[in-house]
């Protein structure tokens, strides 16, 4: 008998230790996801409170941020897998984006209007705070004064192209997450996927505010051939959410 409630104690022991164990363990896990939760909080947007409701398909919206705003990175990687020469590869995807932004943009906001290249260059440049960490940092329509086109109409809303990058293994937090800003972005031999990386604003003409800001990201694995048409299907895609997040954007 003796014998018996020895052995019975002993699984005792052992099954409270198990449990303890493994209550161990799962506030060992519940704390690890909770700490990465907390990690992956970046805010990539902000919308402010005059921007209470999307701007309509036939709004007055003009476009500006071109040329100027287009970044390629690793630009011989694209022109040896594109057969480019490096003198044109660059100028080649900066017109390519431009003639994309617009034209993609037109199906959303047909009374669209565009803004000649560089005219965002007259503007003063100011950093807009999305997060703690997250800035964007562009050129902003002056206070005070409403832009006008070259043919003197005042759109009211302005569409603020302020970087457009297009290049492999991107991370936007590596470009706009200030605290991690200042580290080396690493630059693989074998890249494993083409990015694009947008920032952009919706700006009020009439009352000379911003509305609406956002940072984007596309990526797309990169296949055994690396194709024009991948790339420009991929731009369009970011491209293609500018609209969408300012949609979005106004029922928050």
């Amino acid at each position: 008998m003796k014998f018996f409630n020895r052995n019975l104690s002993k699984n005792c022991i052992s099954k409270k230790r198990t449990l303890h164990s493994l209550f161990f363990l799962l506030f060992f896990l519940f704390l690890n996801f909770s700490l990465s939760s907390c990690a992956s909080t970046e805010k990539w947007n902000a919308s402010w409170p005059t921007y209470n409701e999307p701007i309509s398909t036939n709004a007055s919206v003009s476009l500006i941020g071109r040329g100027d705003v287009f970044t390629l990175m690793r630009a011989k990687w694209f022109s040896n897998r594109l057969s480019i020469p490096m003198e044109n590869i660059y100028p080649f995807f900066e017109n390519l984006s431009d003639s994309l932004i617009i034209q993609t943009l037109e199906k959303s906001y047909p009374n669209l209007k565009v803004f000649p290249k560089k005219f965002n260059q007259n503007f003063p440049e100011e950093t807009q705070k999305l997060d703690d960490k997250i800035f964007i940092r562009g050129h902003f329509p002056a206070q005070g004064k409403e832009v006008s086109l070259p043919d003197s109409s005042k759109p009211k809303y302005l569409i603020l192209i302020h970087e457009i990058t297009l290049g492999t293994d991107l991370n936007k937090s590596a470009f706009f997450d200030y605290s991690k800003k200042q580290k080396e972005i690493d630059q693989k031999k074998k890249p494993e996927q083409i990015s694009v990386i947008l920032s952009f604003t919706l700006w009020d003409n009439q009352q000379q505010v911003p509305l609406y800001s956002a940072i984007t990201e596309e990526q797309e694995f990169i296949s055994n051939n690396v194709s024009l048409d991948s790339i420009k299907n991929l731009l369009h895609k970011a491209i293609a959410k500018i609209p969408q997040v300012f949609a979005k954007g106004a029922s928050r």
